[in-house]
């Protein structure tokens, strides 16, 4: 009910709740035993190295930057004193902490429904170059499309593979985001980095193509032959999100 029927990365959800309760307590010892406060600023340093090596500064910013924010804050008040220094820092600190889980829920790293049905499934991804023109003497530029070929094999070995191309992802990601989102929030390009997180459990990439339809798979025709479905996203769409449709979905 938490998370609105979504399936949470259950190890990146660990980590980030360990994140945030290592955190409030940096902020419990900060806040009562001067002695303590380098202690604080060590933990909530490793807490920054281990967010950034895990996911990087924007993939969980829902995390990154809530405890960025706290560090700061700790590393001034203990360069700087002024009067109530230390209730601001835990007013504020607590307010953080509640953005942050808030931000957590409502954000979540999730994951994908594993893929059910007879036969094994893995993806390709494709970019096909093509000349765009800007007016009547074809004058344009060179670019390309991308195109996710997804299709079936016996093979049994499964690897993780990214949901989103991981060459174009954040450009995506960032159109997407200033497309879609009105301003100011349409600067926030990070808002779905989430999304980079984000792997599908296939059979390996290349891996040989089913020859044939086992026979009771079979049409009429008794020859076996696979079906082609082609899939054109819309607007704002692209090959790599629109791979949720065919997760979780039974094929063939």
């Amino acid at each position: 009910m938490i998370f609105l029927g979504l399936r949470p990365i259950k190890s990146r959800l660990i980590l980030d709740t360990i994140t945030l309760l290592l955190t409030s307590y940096c902020i419990f010892i900060y806040s009562l035993n001067n002695g303590a406060r380098d202690h604080s600023i060590a933990i909530l340093l490793s807490l920054c190295c281990v967010t950034y090596a895990t996911a990087g500064w924007t993939y969980r910013w829902t995390i990154s930057f809530p405890l960025n924010m706290i560090t700061f804050l700790a590393l001034l008040l203990r360069m700087v004193s002024f009067p109530f220094a230390l209730e601001a820092f835990r007013v504020l600190s607590v307010l953080i902490i509640l953005l942050a889980v808030f931000l957590c829920i409502l954000l979540p790293a999730v994951e994908l429904p594993p893929i059910k049905g007879r036969y094994q499934v893995t993806m390709v991804d494709l970019y096909i170059p093509v000349h765009t023109t800007k007016d009547n003497n074809n004058e344009g530029e060179k670019t390309y499309i991308t195109a996710r070929l997804i299709y079936p094999t016996k093979e049994s070995a499964k690897v993780h593979l990214p949901y989103l191309h991981q060459i174009t992802a954040l450009r995506i990601l960032k159109i997407l985001v200033e497309d879609a989102i009105p301003a100011p929030l349409s600067k926030l390009t990070c808002i779905n980095h989430t999304l980079m997180l984000i792997h599908i459990y296939l059979a390996k990439p290349f891996a040989k193509p089913l020859d044939k339809l086992d026979e009771e798979q079979q049409d009429s025709s008794g020859t076996g032959k696979i079906p082609i479905a082609i899939f054109s996203h819309g607007l704002l769409g692209n090959s790599s999100l629109y791979t949720y449709q065919v997760s979780g979905h039974d094929l063939f």
